[in-house]
């Protein structure tokens, strides 16, 4: 049976990942920050929400606290110091085996962060060098060839050994 869970913001969802060790654990970006306009970070644009007892969790009771790290229980926005952008489909990932590592690509590049960073204020770190500030169309973790992807646009980026390749897709 299916069951509609509360999410902390009313707009446009971009990405849901779910924790590799806990199902009840998702992680949910949306399509832009919330605040769009002149300020350098953003807010609201990443989530990590804990479903074990939805119920508890009020639809968009994190709107109620703009900035705050805990909205509510079971709802923590993890933007932090994103700069305020907007985000692509596709455009969040978590990274298998490592301290909580997450990456996002906005319009300004990809972003990475893990449960170190988050919990001493670091926040979020560029990632990578000499990707175009556009809109990502999807970023994944390849275990296989351990690597992370991303396509733009009209291009295709692979961060190999943190080595930037670039290949443009004939369209």
């Amino acid at each position: 049976m299916w069951e509609e869970l509360p999410l902390p913001r009313n707009g446009w969802l971009s990405d849901v990942d779910f924790d590799f060790d806990n199902p009840d654990i998702t992680y949910i970006s949306y399509g832009s920050a919330s605040n769009l306009g002149p300020n350098a970070t953003g807010t609201e644009m990443v989530y990590k929400m804990d479903y074990t007892n939805p119920s508890i969790i009020s639809s968009y009771d994190c709107t109620n606290h703009p900035c705050a790290t805990v909205c509510a229980t079971g709802c923590t926005d993890l933007t932090q110091n994103l700069p305020s952008t907007g985000v692509g489909n596709d455009a969040f990932a978590l990274e298998k085996g490592s301290d909580g590592g997450m990456y996002i690509a906005t319009d300004f590049g990809v972003y990475y962060t893990n449960n170190k960073y988050l919990a001493n204020g670091t926040g979020w770190q560029k990632f990578g060098a000499n990707l175009p500030n556009v809109e990502c169309r999807g970023l994944e973790i390849n275990y296989v060839m351990v690597v992370c992807q991303m396509k733009v646009s009209h291009s295709f980026f692979k961060l190999l050994n943190f080595f930037i390749f670039a290949f443009t897709m004939c369209i």
